[in-house]
Protein backbone atom coordinates (compact mmCIF):
# COMPACT_ATOMS: atom_id res chain seq x y z
CA UNK A 1 0.00 0.00 0.00
CA UNK A 2 1.32 3.42 -0.90
CA UNK A 3 1.25 5.96 1.91
CA UNK A 4 2.49 8.89 -0.13
CA UNK A 5 0.00 11.74 -0.44
CA UNK A 6 1.21 13.28 -3.67
CA UNK A 7 1.57 11.63 -7.06
CA UNK A 8 5.33 12.32 -7.21
CA UNK A 9 5.92 10.47 -3.93
CA UNK A 10 3.76 7.57 -5.12
CA UNK A 11 5.70 7.34 -8.39
CA UNK A 12 9.04 7.39 -6.57
CA UNK A 13 7.95 4.66 -4.18
CA UNK A 14 6.54 2.52 -7.01
CA UNK A 15 9.72 2.99 -9.04
CA UNK A 16 11.88 2.00 -6.08
CA UNK A 17 9.78 -1.13 -5.55
CA UNK A 18 10.12 -2.03 -9.23
CA UNK A 19 13.90 -1.59 -9.02
CA UNK A 20 14.07 -3.87 -5.97
CA UNK A 21 11.96 -6.57 -7.62
CA UNK A 22 14.00 -6.34 -10.84
CA UNK A 23 17.27 -6.56 -8.89
CA UNK A 24 16.11 -9.65 -7.01
CA UNK A 25 14.93 -11.28 -10.25
CA UNK A 26 18.26 -10.53 -11.96
CA UNK A 27 20.23 -11.92 -9.00
CA UNK A 28 18.09 -15.06 -8.92
CA UNK A 29 18.38 -15.53 -12.69
CA UNK A 30 22.16 -15.28 -12.47
CA UNK A 31 22.52 -17.61 -9.48
CA UNK A 32 19.85 -20.27 -10.16
CA UNK A 33 21.94 -22.24 -12.70
CA UNK A 34 24.93 -22.25 -10.33
CA UNK A 35 22.69 -23.33 -7.45
CA UNK A 36 21.31 -26.24 -9.46
CA UNK A 37 24.85 -27.19 -10.49
CA UNK A 38 25.97 -27.17 -6.85
CA UNK A 39 22.97 -29.25 -5.74
CA UNK A 40 23.63 -31.80 -8.48
CA UNK A 41 27.19 -32.20 -7.19
CA UNK A 42 26.06 -32.78 -3.60
CA UNK A 43 22.83 -34.71 -3.65
CA UNK A 44 21.25 -34.82 -7.06
CA UNK A 45 18.29 -32.96 -8.43
CA UNK A 46 14.98 -34.21 -9.77
CA UNK A 47 15.19 -32.72 -13.28
CA UNK A 48 11.39 -32.80 -13.68
CA UNK A 49 11.06 -30.24 -10.88
CA UNK A 50 13.33 -27.66 -12.53
CA UNK A 51 10.59 -26.52 -14.91
CA UNK A 52 8.69 -25.27 -11.85
CA UNK A 53 11.55 -23.07 -10.59
CA UNK A 54 11.19 -19.34 -11.19
CA UNK A 55 13.57 -16.42 -10.55
CA UNK A 56 10.62 -14.31 -9.40
CA UNK A 57 10.60 -15.57 -5.80
CA UNK A 58 12.04 -13.61 -2.90
CA UNK A 59 11.32 -15.71 0.16
CA UNK A 60 15.08 -15.89 0.76
CA UNK A 61 15.41 -12.10 0.94
CA UNK A 62 15.39 -10.40 4.34
CA UNK A 63 13.49 -7.15 3.83
CA UNK A 64 13.80 -6.23 7.50
CA UNK A 65 17.34 -5.71 8.63
CA UNK A 66 20.59 -3.93 7.98
CA UNK A 67 22.40 -4.05 4.69
CA UNK A 68 25.97 -3.25 3.72
CA UNK A 69 26.36 -1.83 0.23
CA UNK A 70 30.05 -1.03 0.69
CA UNK A 71 31.86 -1.86 -2.54
CA UNK A 72 35.16 -2.17 -0.71
CA UNK A 73 33.99 -5.36 1.04
CA UNK A 74 36.32 -8.26 0.40
CA UNK A 75 34.10 -10.95 -1.12
CA UNK A 76 35.41 -14.28 -2.23
CA UNK A 77 34.47 -14.17 -5.93
CA UNK A 78 34.73 -17.05 -8.37
CA UNK A 79 33.94 -16.19 -12.00
CA UNK A 80 32.68 -12.79 -10.76
CA UNK A 81 30.08 -14.49 -8.57
CA UNK A 82 29.92 -14.70 -4.79
CA UNK A 83 30.55 -18.13 -3.35
CA UNK A 84 27.77 -20.17 -1.78
CA UNK A 85 27.35 -20.60 1.94
CA UNK A 86 27.21 -24.14 3.21
CA UNK A 87 23.69 -24.93 4.41
CA UNK A 88 23.16 -27.85 6.74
Amino acid sequence: MLHEKDIQGQLQRATALSMIINSITLWNTKYLPKTVEKLKEKEGVDESLLKHVSPLGWEHINFIGQYDFDDSSDYNLIDNMRTFREIL
